[in-house]
């Protein structure tokens, strides 16, 4: 895939993650979709997600979104969710999604999900 394209389908993920959100985590992780109290509001937390990143100055293309949200079902909890797509093969994305789990949960000082979408062609 060149750039162009690259770029082209990474914001076209953002804008469906940032417009859609319920509907996205429904269709990818109905289990979480179904903890979340989808009465509370969603909030984008996407300058941490950046402040955590050491890459995100680098000019590589990234669809991540870090989101707070409020657990329903009696659970007087909000966490953070970050969920990112992954649409080409990376060798270092399980070591980048762990490194990225740590920190927010250093920086959050709670509980972090991590969840990925991996739409490459890669069967692994």
């Amino acid at each position: 895939m060149d750039e162009q394209t690259a770029a082209d389908v990474d914001g076209a993920w953002k804008y469906a993650l940032e417009h859609y959100m319920p509907a996205c985590l429904q269709l990818f992780f109905p289990k979480v979709a179904a903890r979340v109290d989808w009465d509370q509001p969603l909030i984008f937390c996407d300058k941490e997600l950046e402040q955590i990143n050491p890459e995100a100055n680098t000019g590589k293309l990234r669809v991540d979104k870090l989101i707070r949200v409020a657990w329903h079902n009696g659970e007087e909890m909000t966490i953070f969710i970050h969920l990112e797509i992954q649409a080409q093969r990376d060798v270092d994305f399980a070591k980048r999604m762990c490194r990225y789990h740590v920190r927010l949960f250093d920086r959050q000082n709670g509980p972090v999900l991590s969840l990925a979408v991996l739409a490459d062609d890669d069967p692994h």
